[in-house]
C-alpha cells in the first residue's frame, strides 16, 4: 500500500496510509458531511445530555448511526458494544471513548419519556 497517499475530494479527505483499516470507511464521508453542516453541534445544543457518563449528545448520536449503517441484519445496540472495541471506527467518528450500548438506550429511554411529555402538552393545548 503507498504510504501517506492524501486526497482530497470535494473537501473530504481520503488518506491511505499504514493505519487501521476499517471495512466500513465509507461512514467517515457521511460523518464529515454531518460534522460540516453542524448536525452534531446542533445535537448537543438541542437533544438531552446523556446523563453523567461524560458523552454528549453527538458522540451516543454518532454511535448510534454508525451501528445503524453498519448493523447488516443485527440489532443496533450489540453493534455499538462491537464498535467500541474497534479502534478504527472510533477514529473514523472522531470518539477517544464511545457510549455503550446500555448508555445508548438510557439516553434512547430518556429521549422518548421528553417527547411523550411534550406530545401530551400540546394535545392538552389543543383547543376541542
Amino acid at each position: 500500500m503507498a504510504r501517506d497517499n492524501h486526497v482530497r475530494i470535494d473537501r473530504i479527505a481520503v488518506c491511505a496510509d499504514e493505519s487501521n483499516l476499517v471495512v466500513d470507511a465509507g461512514i467517515l464521508a457521511f460523518m464529515q458531511w454531518c460534522e460540516r453542516r453542524g448536525v452534531f453541534k446542533l445535537s448537543d445544543q438541542r437533544l438531552p445530555h446523556p446523563g453523567t457518563n461524560g458523552y454528549t449528545a453527538s458522540d451516543v448520536v454518532k454511535a448510534l448511526w454508525a451501528a445503524v449503517l453498519t448493523r447488516k441484519g443485527r440489532t443496533v445496540l450489540a453493534v455499538i458494544d462491537e464498535l467500541r472495541r474497534n479502534d478504527g471506527m472510533r477514529a473514523i467518528l472522531g470518539l477517544r471513548r464511545m457510549p455503550s450500548a446500555a448508555a445508548s438506550a438510557d439516553w434512547l429511554r430518556r429521549l422518548e419519556r421528553q417527547i411523550t411529555h411534550i406530545r401530551r402538552a400540546i394535545t392538552c393545548m389543543r383547543i376541542p
